[in-house]
């Protein structure tokens, strides 16, 4: 799957789809999504997975610099 960011809205251009058979986890998919590609230092997900600090360790090790994973954090407005 890759992204590109069109007016403020991200594409997916390719699919990816799972073996039901497997281990169909986010962590996971991160993972195999990550093998392939250059890993960047920051990933931002609209939830956390789960053991997302071993998931940060694996592609730390991969991507030899430090890759945090998080949400977004969202401030409000009226303060």
């Amino acid at each position: 799957m890759s992204f590109r960011q069109k007016y403020g809205i991200i594409q997916d251009n390719k699919k990816f789809s799972f073996d039901l058979m497997c281990d169909n986890t986010l962590n996971n998919f991160l993972y195999q999504y990550y093998s392939t590609l250059e890993v960047p230092d920051v990933i931002i997900l609209n939830t956390l997975p789960t053991n997302v600090k071993l998931l940060e360790i694996l592609l730390t090790e991969k991507n030899n610099s430090k890759v945090k994973i998080s949400t977004p954090i969202i401030l409000d407005k009226n303060n």
